[in-house]
């Protein structure tokens, strides 16, 4: 019992102001500490199977989970002007963007790297694209 408290107090301190800053990104300050205590109580009940790999990913999800179940019940301390089916929507939509911006990021990193072997210099692709 020990051990898994140790573990608890271990992830609350490495893990509190990310669950609060994630929730802040749709909440208010106020309510995204609300929803991180209650983020760490569900950690409690799922505890013994979560590994130290995964424990933030979890969080993020689980805070996610828990801030849209709350905009979904009619929690009014929303930062954005929106319906919350809006809200879950545009989580979605930039989602969607980061993933499609990575792998544009991806193909422009591959393509300087191509151009570097053919003995393009950087000036050169500034040129082509200007």
């Amino acid at each position: 019992m020990n051990q898994e408290l140790d573990r608890f107090t271990k992830y609350v301190n490495l893990y509190q102001k990310l669950v609060i800053a994630v929730a802040a990104k749709t909440v208010d300050h106020q309510t995204a500490e609300d929803i991180a205590q209650d983020v760490f109580l569900k950690m409690l009940d799922y505890l013994e199977y979560l590994k130290d790999e995964t424990v933030r990913a979890w969080l993020i999800v689980v805070t996610k989970n828990l801030v849209t179940d709350y905009l979904k019940k009619g929690g009014n301390n929303s930062i954005y002007p929106m319906e919350p089916e809006s809200i879950a929507e545009h989580i979605v939509n930039t989602f969607d963007f980061l993933i499609a911006f990575d792998d544009l990021l991806i193909a422009f990193l591959d393509f300087f790297q191509v151009g570097y072997h053919l003995g393009i210099q950087v000036y050169d692709f500034f040129i082509f694209f200007y």
